[in-house]
């Protein structure tokens, strides 16, 4: 179906992304050492300068393309990109000043300049790798390292480092997490990979094989050793991968196989009809939003995008998505009224923005009482942020209301479109700071403590395309 389809193309765009990630972030000091190392070359070396241009060049293309990838994991969140913008507007003036530095080595002014920037761009690329694993699925990121592993060994012959990154990712995990057992598992898997023969810092196997190739009692130490590397890092990713749990199995104790039928059940009599079965779940303001609204609208497309958004989930269960739907369907009352649709009344107006300001202060509460139970710091921070924003947003949204009140009567005018345009700024602001919100609390349901008394089910409706 589409529906499979399209959940299809997800998974794969999400695996191009995460293998972009292992692949472009697994050395970056690589590019900027050597570069370094170019730059530090004494006069009067043969190919100094042709060495320099080549490592500027490895050093514009390595940031080129970790850019390129940061941005890739950039388009699918909502944060801002502004440190690999960092990376690319640092890189040309790392390479000129190189060069600089190179022409003039005994500048003392020049080196600090030099190395400055250096600094600079090492702590970017560095910032941006750990934004780029926190934005990344820890549990398709070490899977991927694994295919790498088994597929190119050569290249991870070549890039031991990536040892170290799945260390890292599963380090990142388990200080981020404030489940004791999820933390137990992952450093338990963290420490048996450590103590693998093939990352014993003295490599004596690896080494054994490198230095007599032909000795086929070496050559089977290093495969032992990297087949344990390879159960280890998948043991690694067992600990991050979070799983639900599976419902009890029904109690099976009572039933026997010769047992007899039960007795058939009567016959309907009479004319009474059989009972009317329970209509689909719809929502009776789904006819408010059954148009696109147009674009001199624009309170109105704000409340319309909320309930595009908040209408995919189920509202069976789910305190959050109630209270969100409640908000769209009174911000596209509030639009009505403030174009004096259906006989519009100050006292209208009012009432209207002081319903919307306290179903905010509800979607706040149930966000802050979710995160309180989140065991996912940063998805917890992320639910905290963007919640905490609605009921100062939903306040100035009853003052704005009050003041485009008083020019009910004065329409036209200066002042009654500077009043409706705060009002339509909050109102965008307001309802975009909602969906944010509904996203984080369904991110954030994942991550909840096992003993916790909340229970919100996130159930997608099934889309029109499947009626």
């Amino acid at each position: 179906t589409l529906s499979q389809k399209l959940y299809e193309l997800k998974d794969r765009i999400q695996n191009a992304v995460v293998s972009r990630v292992v692949e472009d972030f697994i050395d970056i000091s690589s590019p900027l050492k050597h570069f370094t190392d170019a730059v530090h070359v004494p006069q009067g070396t043969p190919g100094r300068e042709q060495n320099f241009n080549d490592r500027a060049l490895q050093l514009q293309q390595f940031s080129t393309r970790a850019a390129k990838t940061a941005r890739m994991v950039a388009a699918g969140g909502s944060s801002g990109n502004k440190k690999l913008a960092e990376v690319e507007s640092l890189t040309p003036q790392l390479v000129s000043a190189g060069r600089i530095r190179m022409n003039y080595p005994e500048s003392k002014a020049a080196d600090e300049h030099f190395q400055n920037l250096v600094a600079q761009y090492s702590d970017s690329v560095q910032h941006v790798r750990a934004l780029c694993d926190e934005a990344t699925n820890s549990s398709d990121f070490i899977k991927m390292s694994e295919s790498i592993r088994k597929n190119q060994p050569q290249k991870m012959v070549d890039n031991t480092a990536s040892i170290a990154r799945v260390l890292m990712v599963a380090k990142q995990e388990s200080d981020n997490s404030e489940d004791p057992q999820f933390i137990s598992r992952v450093n338990q898997a963290s420490d048996q990979v450590q103590s693998t023969p093939k990352c014993d810092p003295n490599g004596a196997r690896c080494k054994g094989c490198a230095i007599n190739t032909q000795d086929p009692i070496a050559a089977s130490r290093w495969r032992e050793s990297n087949r344990a590397l390879l159960a280890a890092v998948g043991e690694v990713r067992h600990a991050v991968t979070v799983t639900p749990d599976l419902p009890p199995p029904p109690d099976m104790s009572n039933l026997h196989i010769n047992d007899y039928a039960p007795p058939r059940p009567p016959l309907p009599g009479g004319e009474v009809p059989p009972p009317r079965p329970p209509p689909p779940e719809t929502d009776d303001e789904d006819d408010m939003f059954l148009h696109a609204p147009l674009p001199n609208q624009p309170i109105m497309m704000a409340a319309h995008g909320l309930h595009q958004e908040v209408r995919q989930w189920s509202s069976k269960d789910n305190d959050i998505i109630v209270a969100a739907k409640k908000m769209a369907v009174l911000m596209g009352r509030l639009s009505q009224l403030v174009r004096g649709e259906g006989g519009s009344s100050k006292r209208d107006l009012i009432s209207c923005a002081k319903s919307i300001a306290e179903a905010s202060e509800e979607v706040t509460r149930l966000a802050k009482e979710l995160a309180r139970e989140c065991t996912d710091k940063r998805m917890r921070t992320n639910l905290l942020q963007v919640c905490e924003r609605i009921p100062t947003i939903g306040t100035q949204l009853k003052i704005l209301s009050t003041v485009k009140a008083t020019m009910l009567g004065a329409q036209g005018t200066e002042e009654d479109q500077e009043a409706t345009d705060m009002l339509v700024g909050n109102a965008q602001n307001l309802m975009q700071s909602v969906k944010e919100t509904v996203r984080a609390a369904e991110s954030a349901s994942i991550k909840i403590r096992t003993d916790a008394g909340i229970r919100l089910r996130w159930v997608r409706r099934q889309p029109w395309y499947q009626y």
